[in-house]
């Protein structure tokens, strides 16, 4: 028993050593001058294996982003670089980040017990040709990290084709605040850095 216990202490403890690993990684697609905390994952994600895009995702989190009272709780973004020579239709946007969503709040799609539901997604294309486009939507979601409860999180989402490299960035900006306020404006004072779709 005791062996057991030491191989579960073990193994909690070199996730911490990976977490930290993971959050102390330098920002690699967007300039993240405030210094919000950064977390890499691949795609799908170990949470979401049924997505049907591949890449990496740099996830940004400000200081207030768990804390409920905080007009900055729940606000984040999330970067994708996907492969793809496309941009993603509103379809594969609803699709994917559903299936992530679900994932990420540990909810089958299947469930049908409030106040667990599965996650909906509506993306609205407001502008768009060959080479970005830029969506607004919402995602309704179960918080299943804080509140326990379901939850509506605005979003935005821009893309841009990396011709040179067969890739597409995507820039996914949340929060349960409207779009008109101050939380807003620090969420889209992200930018892709300079010439990296040159890369």
């Amino acid at each position: 028993m005791k062996y057991f216990c030491r191989i579960i202490l073990l193994l909690f403890c070199s996730l911490a050593v990976v977490a930290q690993e993971n959050k102390s990684q330098q920002p690699l697609l967007l300039q993240n001058d405030l210094d919000w905390g950064v977390e890499h994952f691949k795609l799908p994600t170990g949470f979401a294996q049924e997505m049907t895009v591949s890449g990496i995702e740099e996830a940004y989190f400000p200081p207030g982003w768990s804390q409920i009272e905080n007009p900055e709780f729940w606000s984040y973004l999330f970067v994708w670089e996907i492969d793809s020579e496309q941009l993603l239709d509103e379809t594969k946007l609803e699709h994917n980040l559903t299936l992530y969503f679900n994932g990420l709040m540990g909810v089958p799609k299947d469930t049908i017990v409030p106040p667990k539901l599965p996650s909906t997604t509506v993306v609205v294309t407001t502008q768009q040709n060959s080479e970005s486009s830029t969506a607004v939507g919402k995602v309704r979601t179960f918080d299943n990290f804080k509140t326990k409860k379901m939850m509506t999180l605005h979003l935005s989402v821009t893309q841009q084709r990396c011709t040179q490299n067969g890739k597409v960035i995507l820039v996914f900006l949340f929060s349960p605040s409207a779009p008109d306020t101050p939380i807003w404006d620090t969420l889209q004072s992200f930018a892709i850095r300079d010439g990296y779709c040159e890369n």
